[in-house]
């Protein structure tokens, strides 16, 4: 008569095929994240400005800040992250006659950069046909607000670009423009808009009344900010690449 023994599972065995199960969930893993890095990758190439501030290619070093700063000749003190220009202090205002040239705006606009709830990963490049282009990360709320003067809300802006769908805090904006500014005075012409990486269609950008929008924004922005600052603007213009800036402005700036 035969004995019924139980078999005692073969460990060897199971090991093997556990280390073959992780292995296969670690390839699906890595798989996946490699799809989905593609994936954001191909629709921020198809779209430039989707998942972050389009680049133009404006590259900068220590040096072009310094540059700026020399040229400016503003000292910078304990500045933070502050959301007004008025809660600053400002030293006495000095004429600056300069030209200060893409990378050196771009250099001094993000290095210890003071206003990062209004704009922050900015690029600024001056074309040398005169044409400005400006990319970056932008506070929704402060753009509606201080430049555009609370004359187009979020649900409008939803409403005329579907696309948009629901506006975030902040968004990539990108702007192509020329203009100049005369005796704290603006003048603009509108070329090309795109939020998240969306094209703002024409018909929206360029009318009169979108032009007269914004050129009335930063002239309310400047009337309300200069004599807190001192800053008086007599002109800044644009010619080879270059922005000339003949103003007034503060010597000094720190946080109260």
């Amino acid at each position: 008569m035969e004995e019924n023994i139980d078999q005692e599972p073969n460990i060897t065995d199971v090991k093997p095929q556990k280390a073959k199960c992780k292995h296969k969930l670690l390839k699906f893993i890595i798989g996946l994240v490699i799809v989905i890095t593609a994936v954001l990758l191909t629709a921020n190439f198809a779209l430039p400005g989707l998942i972050t501030p389009r680049d133009l290619g404006v590259k900068y070093s220590s040096s072009d800040h310094d540059s700026a700063v020399a040229k400016l000749s503003t000292v910078k003190e304990l500045l933070t992250n502050l959301s007004t220009i008025s809660e600053y202090n400002y030293g006495t205002a000095k004429n600056i006659d300069i030209s200060l040239n893409s990378a050196e705006i771009t250099a001094f606009i993000n290095t210890g950069n003071t206003v990062k709830y209004a704009v922050n990963n900015y690029q600024v490049l001056v074309n040398p046909d005169g044409t400005i282009e400006t990319s970056g990360s932008v506070n929704v709320d402060f753009f509606l607000r201080e430049i555009l003067n609370n004359k187009v809300s979020r649900e409008q802006i939803v409403k005329e670009v579907p696309a948009l769908a629901v506006l975030p805090s902040n968004v990539n904006l990108y702007m192509k423009f020329s203009g100049e500014i005369i005796s704290n005075k603006s003048s603009a012409a509108i070329k090309d808009v795109a939020v998240q990486g969306i094209t703002i269609p024409a018909k929206y950008i360029n009318t009169d009344e979108a032009v007269s929008t914004f050129t009335n924004g930063i002239d309310s922005f400047l009337a309300r900010n200069n004599p807190i600052s001192g800053t008086s603007i007599d002109s800044l213009t644009t010619k080879d690449g270059l922005v000339n800036l003949k103003a007034k402005i503060p010597s000094m700036v720190n946080a109260r």
